[in-house]
């Protein structure tokens, strides 16, 4: 089906309605009352609009009588009356006290099903609360309605959400959660612990196991730096005394590469600032992009470099003198190995391997200062990166607002990830979206756009609704109140072939007598004017509109009076 803008563009004056929360503010009641009357209801009793009995009756200028909400309603709506058709305002609607007397004293029959009592409409309520058919929630909560002789039995027998109590841990839980609480109550009962022969509750297991247990395997405190060794709590102290070499060549690997990190971040440091150095100086945000390009290009270097750490067994060095350290150690860790084998063990030379550990021990506590130092640093230098890098977002927000503030009036919405905010909206969980406030003019009025992208009233589910609200801005003490001008809103075909493209548009003029166009008096104007059946959404969907996941609204604002005192 094709669609042009032709199509879209003759639409009578009612298509051109208040938003839903200008309709919202309208009071009253329900709709007429919904009875089966004895005789039958009388025309002249019947409200034209909801087709049910008046309730609230008034009557208009005009002679017509209506139930009081369903009035309101229609002339938020249209100023005229659904009868005739005759100008109507609030201001021409007045109470019909004496027919709403004569309503109530008409005999009805009670709506419960099964009870045929009739009773005068007035005392309709209070036999309400007596009837023996009436339906009453159920007490559990499971959202069955019941008959009051039926509630009790429900309640005891039935309802799968009635309490039952666990004959292991006596507490109480409804029927429906039986299992879940089966799962609970599991962490009560107990267990033994799969490493010693030691019982306790399940829920204490994982503490026991983490904490206590001498015979749990857990990972060597050095894991972070490369050692894959794994041990039982009891056994790892006698680990950390015979590993200490092989640790040593852990943690020579890992502060080889935090200096080459440190180097990247101090050169990061360096481009940083002398581009936020520039950006201040000239005012202008053009190479903010370029920045932020480098900050994440870096980082994600440094990350990278972490994750592919060199392993001992690897070539791990860029400097002679570190080469000749791990080479050292490898050699000791040779000699050693060769020490502990039985066939070998005729002459050990007991006081050189010990002065040799003493020597490394040494070198491994100066080593770990050597990166605590190293990290410290690291972290100040990565802190000033992110203040850096704030500072560049705030630069670039002061530009954003530069571009709507001087747009005058022209503003295009581009509404990205159109298929995740489309699929909140009809479901409830995000309604409504606004754009970025824009002005008419530098000095000039600053304005919203409003998108209902699943509709709203009779429209939900079927049409985009489109509005516009007034904002507050910087200069409203010069401006002239209320708004005055021309408003139009155009979704953008996106199709691939200029001529193929049929956008469409709708021109609304300020009604300077409506709340929408007054001076706001919060951040944003509660009350908005638009259409709230601005487009199918369906051909919104298929006919060329959305392209990439993005939907492109056009908004351009003309103002009819002087906008500012000269």
């Amino acid at each position: 089906m094709s669609v042009t803008t032709e199509n879209l563009i003759f639409r009578s004056v009612s298509s051109v309605a208040l938003s839903a929360a200008e309709e919202s503010n309208v009071t009253g009641d329900a709709e007429g009352y919904d009875y089966e009357f004895v005789p039958s209801l009388d025309n002249k009793y019947m409200c034209p609009i909801c087709l049910m009995a008046l309730r609230n009756a008034v009557q208009t200028t005009c002679g017509h009588r209506f139930c009081r909400s369903c009035i309101k309603r229609s002339l938020v709506r249209q100023k005229r009356c659904p009868v005739d058709n005759e100008a109507l305002n609030e201001e021409l609607v007045f109470p019909d006290n004496y027919a709403r007397r004569e309503i109530l004293d008409l005999k009805a029959k009670c709506r419960n099903k099964g009870c045929n009592h009739v009773c005068e409409l007035r005392r309709m309520k209070d036999h309400g609360e007596v009837c023996p058919m009436r339906k009453i929630p159920c007490k559990h909560k499971c959202g069955l309605d019941l008959l009051i002789e039926d509630a009790i039995f429900h309640e005891e027998s039935q309802c799968p959400r009635r309490p039952v109590q666990c004959d292991k841990c006596g507490s109480l839980y409804p029927l429906c959660e039986e299992q879940n609480h089966k799962e609970e109550c599991k962490q009560h009962r107990l267990i033994t612990c799969p490493h010693c022969t030691h019982e306790m509750k399940q829920y204490k297991l994982q503490q026991h196991l983490t904490m206590e247990c001498s015979q749990a395997p857990i990972k060597c405190v050095f894991e972070k730096v490369g050692c894959p060794q794994e041990h039982s709590r009891h056994n790892m102290q006698q680990h950390m005394e015979k590993s200490t070499q092989v640790h040593l060549q852990y943690l020579l690997s890992n502060i080889c590469q935090v200096m080459k990190s440190n180097s990247s971040i101090s050169e990061l440091l360096q481009k940083l600032s002398s581009r936020v150095q520039d950006l201040e100086s000239n005012n202008s945000c053009d190479g903010s992009a370029d920045v932020m390009d480098i900050y994440e290009r870096d980082t994600q270097g440094m990350a990278n470099g972490y994750k592919n750490m060199p392993r001992p067994a690897k070539s791990l060095h860029d400097a002679d003198d570190e080469e000749d350290e791990i080479q050292k150690i490898k050699a000791y860790n040779l000699k050693m190995e060769r020490a502990s084998d039985p066939v070998r063990l005729e002459n050990p030379s007991q006081s050189s391997a010990s002065a040799l550990a003493k020597d490394a021990e040494e070198k491994l506590i100066g080593l770990d200062h050597h990166v605590r130092e190293l990290m410290a640093k690291m972290d100040t230098q990565i802190g000033s990166v992110k203040e850096l890098s704030t500072r560049l977002n705030s630069i670039e927000q002061k530009m954003s607002f530069q571009e709507l503030r001087c747009c005058n009036g022209l503003y295009f919405w581009k509404i990205k990830e159109y298929g995740r905010f489309r699929k909140a909206a009809s479901t409830g969980e995000m309604t409504v979206l606004h754009s970025p406030g824009f002005y008419t003019s530098p000095q000039g009025y600053k304005i919203c756009v409003r998108v209902n992208l699943d509709g709203v009233e009779n429209f939900q589910g079927t049409h985009l609704s489109l509005f516009v609200h007034l904002m507050k801005g910087e200069n409203d003490d010069l401006l002239t109140w209320p708004f005055s001008g021309v408003i139009t809103l155009t979704v953008i075909n996106q199709r691939e072939q200029p001529q193929e493209r049929s956008h469409i548009s709708e021109t609304l003029h300020a009604q300077t007598n409506l709340m929408a166009f007054q001076r706001p008096l919060a951040e944003r104007n509660q009350k908005g004017y638009g259409y709230i059946d601005f487009f199918p959404l369906q051909l919104l969907e298929t006919q060329g509109f959305i392209k990439n996941d993005t939907l492109i609204i056009k908004a351009h604002v003309r103002v009819d009076t002087p906008q500012a005192v000269q």
